[in-house]
Protein backbone atom coordinates (compact mmCIF):
# COMPACT_ATOMS: atom_id res chain seq x y z
CA UNK A 1 0.00 0.00 0.00
CA UNK A 2 1.23 3.33 -1.11
CA UNK A 3 -0.58 6.39 0.71
CA UNK A 4 1.97 9.39 -0.14
CA UNK A 5 0.95 13.20 0.44
CA UNK A 6 -1.43 12.98 -1.90
CA UNK A 7 -5.67 11.92 -1.65
CA UNK A 8 -6.47 8.77 -1.10
CA UNK A 9 -9.88 7.45 -1.32
CA UNK A 10 -10.71 4.50 1.57
CA UNK A 11 -13.71 2.07 1.50
CA UNK A 12 -14.32 -0.49 3.90
CA UNK A 13 -17.12 -2.39 2.33
CA UNK A 14 -18.37 -5.98 3.33
CA UNK A 15 -18.66 -8.76 1.11
CA UNK A 16 -19.32 -13.02 1.73
CA UNK A 17 -19.37 -11.68 5.81
CA UNK A 18 -15.72 -10.32 5.16
CA UNK A 19 -14.70 -6.38 5.20
CA UNK A 20 -12.77 -5.55 2.31
CA UNK A 21 -10.60 -2.26 2.68
CA UNK A 22 -10.27 -0.57 -0.96
CA UNK A 23 -7.88 2.10 -1.71
CA UNK A 24 -7.85 4.39 -4.43
CA UNK A 25 -5.90 7.53 -5.94
CA UNK A 26 -5.06 8.76 -9.46
CA UNK A 27 -2.19 5.91 -9.95
CA UNK A 28 -3.82 2.69 -7.85
CA UNK A 29 -6.27 0.27 -6.49
CA UNK A 30 -5.85 -1.81 -3.73
CA UNK A 31 -8.11 -4.25 -1.97
CA UNK A 32 -7.34 -6.08 1.46
CA UNK A 33 -9.00 -8.46 3.00
CA UNK A 34 -9.78 -7.42 7.14
CA UNK A 35 -10.14 -10.74 9.66
CA UNK A 36 -11.69 -10.08 12.47
CA UNK A 37 -9.92 -11.02 15.56
CA UNK A 38 -11.55 -9.17 18.03
CA UNK A 39 -15.06 -7.05 17.91
CA UNK A 40 -16.73 -5.74 20.39
CA UNK A 41 -19.35 -3.01 20.35
CA UNK A 42 -17.52 -0.15 20.43
CA UNK A 43 -14.29 -1.17 19.26
CA UNK A 44 -13.30 -4.08 16.46
CA UNK A 45 -9.25 -5.46 15.84
CA UNK A 46 -8.65 -6.60 13.13
CA UNK A 47 -5.48 -8.09 10.84
CA UNK A 48 -4.86 -7.61 7.21
CA UNK A 49 -1.56 -8.95 5.31
CA UNK A 50 0.78 -6.65 3.97
CA UNK A 51 3.48 -7.96 1.67
CA UNK A 52 3.28 -11.56 3.70
CA UNK A 53 3.15 -9.75 7.10
CA UNK A 54 -0.07 -9.70 9.83
CA UNK A 55 -0.49 -6.01 10.14
CA UNK A 56 -3.36 -4.94 13.18
CA UNK A 57 -6.31 -2.37 12.28
CA UNK A 58 -8.31 -1.19 15.01
CA UNK A 59 -12.02 0.49 14.61
CA UNK A 60 -13.72 2.92 16.82
CA UNK A 61 -17.04 3.97 17.24
CA UNK A 62 -16.76 7.56 18.89
CA UNK A 63 -20.68 8.72 19.36
CA UNK A 64 -21.61 9.63 15.61
CA UNK A 65 -18.16 8.73 14.17
CA UNK A 66 -16.17 5.98 13.17
CA UNK A 67 -11.85 6.00 13.18
CA UNK A 68 -9.89 3.52 11.43
CA UNK A 69 -6.52 2.95 12.43
CA UNK A 70 -4.14 1.02 9.84
CA UNK A 71 -0.55 1.41 10.36
CA UNK A 72 0.22 4.93 11.16
CA UNK A 73 -2.94 6.47 9.24
CA UNK A 74 -6.34 7.37 10.82
CA UNK A 75 -9.16 7.84 9.21
CA UNK A 76 -12.31 9.12 10.42
CA UNK A 77 -15.85 8.87 8.90
CA UNK A 78 -18.16 11.74 10.08
CA UNK A 79 -21.80 10.77 10.23
CA UNK A 80 -25.01 12.30 10.72
CA UNK A 81 -26.49 9.57 12.81
CA UNK A 82 -24.90 7.49 15.44
CA UNK A 83 -23.15 4.21 14.10
CA UNK A 84 -24.32 0.46 14.46
CA UNK A 85 -22.07 -2.24 15.08
CA UNK A 86 -23.14 -5.42 14.13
Amino acid sequence: MRLLKETVKISVRKKGGFLFAEFKDKHTEERLPLVPVKPQENFALFYTLQEGAKMRTKFHVKGRNVEWILDRYKAIRKRSAPVAVS
